[in-house]
């Protein structure tokens, strides 16, 4: 989940209120979970994975950045 593509833009997008739950996520290869807002003041916000299976080891850590209020619940496998 990304707000990166709104480089040298103006118009920019309210992301959150997300709910992703009960989902097998399989073939990840870079990171099972990453979330960038595009700055302090463009934040993605109200994200919660919950009960989710993630079948694949990733090569990296989860990544979280200019975000807030981001819950991750009873999620299982893949290096969580």
């Amino acid at each position: 989940m990304t707000m990166s593509y709104c480089i040298g833009g103006t118009n920019y997008p309210t992301v959150g209120n997300i709910d992703i739950r009960d989902c097998v996520f399989a073939g990840i290869s870079s990171q099972n979970i990453s979330i960038s807002g595009y700055d302090a003041t463009h934040l993605i916000t109200d994200v919660t994975i919950a009960n989710c299976r993630f079948s694949s080891s990733p090569l990296t850590a989860n990544s979280f950045s200019y975000t807030n209020r981001i819950n991750l619940i009873n999620n299982k496998g893949g290096g969580l």
